[in-house]
């Protein structure tokens, strides 16, 4: 109950939007998450959709720790970027770049049509 009572002098509604805010989680692994009281539950949001695989997953864990010595976001071209653009390009039909657009990192595919369509509508 104290963590709810600091949830709510911080965060609007006192939580973070897609859950009970009363409910405070604790972990997951896998599909699941657990409150700190230790109930289970399924976790549909799938932290709100970059956990597809789910939470502990043994490539993903591999990878991670693989990199964390070489550090991470890098806000400037690397290897691991492009590849993964270019994976995401590749993946998605309509994409023809990819980029992790700032202030929020929000990911933005661009149409493929769309640099004709600038060129058409610059022309003069």
């Amino acid at each position: 109950m104290l963590d709810y009572l600091r949830a709510q002098a911080v965060l609007p509604a006192g939580g973070f939007g897609n859950f009970d805010p009363g409910i405070m989680i604790a972990r997951g692994s896998g599909s699941y998450v657990w409150d700190e009281d230790g109930n289970e539950y399924i976790d549909y949001l799938i932290g709100s959709g970059p956990m597809l695989l789910g939470r502990g997953h043994p490539e993903v864990l591999e990878a991670v720790l693989e990199q964390l010595p070489k550090g991470m976001t890098f806000f400037a071209n690397n290897s691991k970027g492009v590849e993964l653009a270019e994976a995401i390009v590749d993946a998605v039909p309509c994409c023809a770049r990819f980029a992790l657009s700032h202030p929020v990192a929000r990911p933005t595919c661009m149409p493929s049509a769309l640099p004709a369509l600038i060129q058409a509508a610059t022309k003069s």
